[in-house]
Parts: C-alpha cells; sequence; structure tokens
C-alpha cells in the first residue's frame, strides 16, 4: 500500500495592493440631505504593483481586485438584509452600527474613479471567482496610471476609487458617526 504523492507549486505572474488610503474621511453631511437623496464623497487610490506579464481581467487565472468588508460590518450588513445570494453586497456598512452613537440607515458605496462603474463588496471570505457580479474587478480597469518599475519586470500602477456615504435603501437616516472598515484584495481567479 504505498501511495505516491507529489505537490506541485507554480508561480502564476500576479499583482499585489502595495500602499492604499488608510483612513477616507467623508464630508459630513446632514440627516436631510440624505433623506432628500444627496451623498458625500471622497476618493482614495490604491497602489497595486504587477508582473508585467500578469493579465489584469476577472476570469480564471486572471488578476482581480475586490474590497472585503471587515467582519463585523459584513455582519451587520448580513442583518440589515444587504447580502446577495452570492455573499456580495452593494453596501459597507459601520463596523459597530448597532452602537447608539453611530448614524444608522447609513451606508458606503464603492465607485472607481476614472470608469465610474458602481462597485459591489466582496464576499465575506474574499473567495475568488464570480467576476463582477461577487465584487471582483480587472485590477487594471480604467487604464490606471504607471507610477514607477520598482525592479524590470514589474510595474506600479495608481488605482483612483471614490467611498460614497448615502441612505440605504427602505432606512431612515438617524444621525451619528460612520466608521466601517474593508480591506483591498488582490487575487488571481
Amino acid at each position: 500500500g504505498f501511495v505516491d504523492s507529489s505537490t506541485t507549486l507554480s508561480l502564476a505572474p500576479t499583482c499585489v495592493a502595495r500602499n492604499a488610503t488608510p483612513v477616507v474621511n467623508l464630508p459630513n453631511i446632514s440627516m436631510n440631505e440624505l433623506k432628500g437623496g444627496l451623498t458625500s464623497s471622497a476618493e482614495f487610490n490604491v497602489e497595486v504593483e504587477c508582473n508585467d506579464t500578469a493579465v489584469s481581467g476577472v476570469e480564471q487565472d486572471q488578476v482581480a481586485i475586490g474590497f472585503q468588508p471587515s467582519n463585523s460590518a459584513y455582519m451587520n450588513a448580513q442583518k440589515l438584509g444587504l447580502i446577495h445570494s452570492n455573499g456580495a453586497s452593494n453596501y459597507l456598512v459601520s463596523d459597530d452600527y448597532y452602537n447608539e452613537i453611530n448614524a444608522k440607515g447609513v451606508g458606503i458605496q464603492l465607485q472607481h474613479s476614472t470608469t465610474q462603474t458602481d462597485m459591489l463588496f466582496l464576499n465575506q471570505f474574499a473567495i475568488s471567482g464570480g467576476g463582477t457580479l461577487a465584487g471582483w474587478y480587472p485590477v487594471l480597469e480604467g487604464n490606471p496610471d504607471s507610477l514607477h518599475s520598482n525592479q524590470p519586470g514589474f510595474t506600479t500602477y495608481l488605482q483612483r476609487y471614490k467611498a460614497i456615504l448615502t441612505k440605504l435603501p427602505d432606512l431612515t437616516p438617524t444621525p451619528g458617526k460612520v466608521k466601517a472598515t474593508a480591506t483591498v484584495v488582490v487575487k488571481i481567479q
């Protein structure tokens, strides 16, 4: 009963997020403005370093980028009924949403600044696959500016995104703070 087992390690050309705007501060907005359909937004950047042979996209073996909610933000979005059947969501809500000092009825939407694409947030575990309906987007979508190359065969790009504070559907905004956390994930699909 000798069992032969072998492990194959392959190095696929990929990309990695090097820097992201650590804190995105959204301008204050009143409850009435939110109720009236106005939003508050701020742009933020993500630097992505890619192997020059990596393929940007959402198909198998291509490199995609997404935004994974913190576990508590995800659980709160689930309680609010904001999670799609595939685990993705249109909204990021506060990590501590149910704390009385925090605003209710509001969430953050994500948009690609260059393409103006509205983006979904990833599932709880940032599982690969499912494409844009699951919150994965081509890592070099919108032809981002290339910044520099730290070493031959690699290029760093600047991706620009926008965080938009908005009223959640079917809920009435109440005043308070909003502090929501998401992590940038770059992954081969």
